[in-house]
Parts: C-alpha cells; structure tokens; sequence
C-alpha cells in the first residue's frame, strides 16, 4: 500500500498552477537580433477578400512561429508602417536605415492554386530562399513548412514547427467520473487530436524516438471491479493500441529507447518498485535498479548510455543518475533542490536535465547539467510546474501548470518557456485539465 501511494504521488503530482504575471529568467547577455520585415501578401486585385484573406492568414501564421524565437528575431510587419514604400525592393536604404536584414514577401499566383513566398537578404541584396507551395494542403501545414524553411536558411538549425505534443487531458469526465485521455496538437496549440478512447483514465505517456508510435499507463477496471494498471501503445500510422505489460501490480512510466525495440520501465510484480528494460517483442524483461527504496519514473539521455530517475533511497524522492546498462555502482545522486524531485527529463542532446522540485509548498521547474552543477531555476511566483520536456532543439521546454481560480477551483494548462524561463505561449485553454506534455522527437 505505500508503494502505491508513493507512486501515487509521483504520477498524478501534476496539479500544478500557473500565474502570468511574474518569472524568473534568469538568461545569457542579450543577443543581437536579426530584424525581419514582413512585407504586405501580394495578391491579384480580382481575387475576392476571402480569398485575400488565406494568404493573410499564411502570412501571420508563419510570423507567429517565428516569434517562438523572438529572442533570436526581431519581428517587424507591414502594419507598423515605419517603412513607406511597404517593402519595396528598389528602395534598399529604407531597409539599411532601419537595421532590417531579411524581408519576406508574400506572393500569390494568378490563378490562385499556389503561395510563393521569398526571403529577401538586404545585407547581400539577394534572394536567399524562393519558395513555392500548392493552396490544395492545410494552410497551417504551409505555413509551418516555410517558417521551417526560413529559420534553417537564417540560423543553419532545426526548428520545432513540424513537430507534435502530446498530453493527457480530463475534459472527457462526466458525472463525477474522472476520465483522462491522451491527446495531439501542433506545437503552437493548434490541431489538437484524440489518440486514445479508454474512457478510463491514461497517465505517464511518451513518444517513440522514431515518431510512430506513443506508449502509456492505462487505469482500467476488469468485469469484477478490480483496477489494474497495465501498460499500452498506440501505433499512430494505424491507430491500433495493443497490451506491453500486465504484469502483477503497477506497469508504468515507461518510455521508449532509441532503437524502438525496447522500452524502460517500472514495475512492482516483485513487491517493490524497481526499473527494468523490456523487449516488445519477446516481453523479456531484465532489472535495471536493485534497491530497497522506491526507483520510478527513468528518463534516458541521447545514445541510452546514461538514466535519470526518482528514487526515495536517500528517504525522499530525489534524481539520481546512473548506465542503464551497468550496475548499481553506477549509481549518482543528482538532485538536492528543495524537499522533493519529481519527473526528471533529458535535454535532446543529452547534457541538460530538466525537472521539478517541490519547494515553498509548489513545484517549480529547475535545469542542471547531467553531472548535476549549474542549477538554474526557471519558473518562480508562476503557480506550480511539473512535467517539463524539452523540445526536439532544445530551445523551449513545455510543462504543465496550474491556476489556482477560487477556493476550490483550479484550472491546468501546457504552457511553453525557453531554456531560460521567459513565458513563451499558453496552449491548452478551457479543454479540461491537461497534463504531462511530451515533445515528439
């Protein structure tokens, strides 16, 4: 019974609040930006205001996406009206006067199946990209591709604009049944998408690193009214969700290994919660920790060479490190923040864990580097965080957040910082209480 209660805690610790009005960042010198002009859609003048009004919204929504990196970018538009001659090409010292380096242009053909859009260098005076995309695809998917495009010609890195979220919502519940089910969206909010239909109640879920395929715990009760806790997958080209482990006891906080053959997970068939690797294909399983304290939720670096976990052996739950594929001497301890840790995740490019840390009677999100120096505290008088993940560039992370509304109210969101903790977006807004976000790799 503590066991469950233990892990318990751990996994449904995700109440958490969020408050906009101050965080602590705590960042680099500030960087110089590249200032982009946002030239006004050329469109054909028969072409109807409706129709107008799809290269418009193209236009905008590629300017949203780049201001996810607004701390690399300065974003100008053609509304601010500081430039007379609207993005006139021919008129290059408007530009130099101005300090702006790229202007983008917005074009439509004349029969209006297809959007160009140009990224104009005004420090070479050239085009640096020349893009072309048909109107037949979702206008969020085109714009999504050219912001993508853009940002890799400007810095030379990926971007996150194609990639997906996903998290557990319990807008589902009725009737005082709680219901929680696991959801897709876009990385901006948008799209979201129902992945499972238990109706029953979804935690702890994570991507494969090959994008195909999700795995998650599902509470469930049998024809005799007994709970179980057993693990699934969804396969997300079919939709097909199939059974990894109902072993005695709990099957949870799983996530996938690079190779997409093995999982890493915990168990407590043997009576006390240890971590184990499991094939999916034979359902082998071999122990990965052996001790008497309580070993949960693992995180796995870039390559699988190094693990991060809670584990209760120092009398409360805090982050350890240690090689999955090694022993027990392996075995760091890591966190020493506040009374507890809680869901300890790895940087994409393995050198940054980020977590939770239950402190002044909240969670809030901390950074350190894998060997545990370089403590940066991330969110602080912004409610209560958990469940951080960073993002496939490692340039924002995404948590889970709660507002406290009244006495007995309260509301949780996704919501998206930088590495350095300045608020980047809300996501998720009346759609239920929505927790544990994961990035897609």
């Amino acid at each position: 019974m503590k066991i469950f209660i233990l892990l318990t805690t751990f996994f449904f610790c995700a109440r958490i609040c969020a408050q906009e009005s101050v965080v602590v960042a705590i960042g680099e010198a500030e960087l110089e930006k590249d200032k982009i002009y946002f030239s006004k859609p050329q469109v054909p003048d028969s072409v109807s205001k409706s129709q107008a009004a799809v290269f418009e919204k193209i236009s905008e929504i590629v300017k949203d996406d780049l201001f996810f990196y607004r701390k690399y970018f300065r974003l100008i538009g053609y509304q601010d009206e500081f430039i007379a001659a609207q993005g006139d090409l021919t008129n290059k010292s408007q530009f130099n006067e101005t300090g702006v380096k790229y202007v983008l242009q917005f074009l439509a053909d004349n029969a209006l199946k297809s959007v160009n859009v140009k990224l104009f260098n005004v420090t070479n005076n050239s085009y640096d990209l020349d893009l072309n995309n048909s109107l037949s695809m979702d206008i969020r998917q085109i714009a999504h591709e050219f912001s993508s495009k853009i940002y890799e010609k400007i810095t030379g890195k990926k971007s996150i604009f194609n990639s997906k979220l996903y998290f557990v919502t319990d807008k589902h519940s009725i009737k005082g049944e709680v219901i929680k089910e696991l959801y897709q969206m876009d990385f901006d909010g948008e799209n979201k998408k129902r992945i499972t239909f238990h109706n029953s109640i979804v935690v702890s879920p994570d991507v494969s690193f090959q994008n195909d395929k999700v795995i998650y715990t599902l509470y469930s009760f049998d024809n005799r009214r007994q709970r179980h806790t057993w693990l699934y997958t969804k396969d997300l080209n079919t939709m097909k969700h199939s059974m990894v482990s109902n072993r005695k006891g709990l099957n949870s906080g799983a996530i996938f290994e690079p190779n997409g053959r093995d999982i890493i997970l915990t168990l407590t068939h043997t009576g006390n919660a240890e971590i184990y690797e499991m094939n999916l294909q034979s359902r082998a399983i071999r122990k990965i920790t052996n001790h008497y304290a309580i070993d949960v939720d693992p995180s796995l670096a870039k390559g699988g060479q190094l693990m991060a976990f809670l584990s209760g052996r120092s009398g409360k739950a805090m982050i350890y490190t240690l090689d999955p594929r090694g022993t027990e001497t392996s075995v760091k301890r890591i966190g020493y923040n506040g009374k507890f840790n809680g869901t300890p995740r790895f940087s994409r490019d393995g050198l940054e864990i980020v977590y939770s840390s239950w402190l002044d009677n909240r969670f809030d999100l901390f950074r350190i580097d894998r060997n545990g120096n370089n403590s940066v505290r991330l969110t602080k008088d912004f409610g209560s965080n958990e469940d951080p993940t960073f993002s496939p560039d490692n340039e924002f992370i995404a948590f889970s957040s709660q507002r406290v509304l009244s006495q007995d109210k309260a509301e949780t969101d996704i919501w998206i910082i930088d590495r350095e903790g300045e608020v980047i977006k809300k996501l998720t807004h009346n759609f239920g209480n929505c927790i544990t976000p994961r990035w897609s790799k």
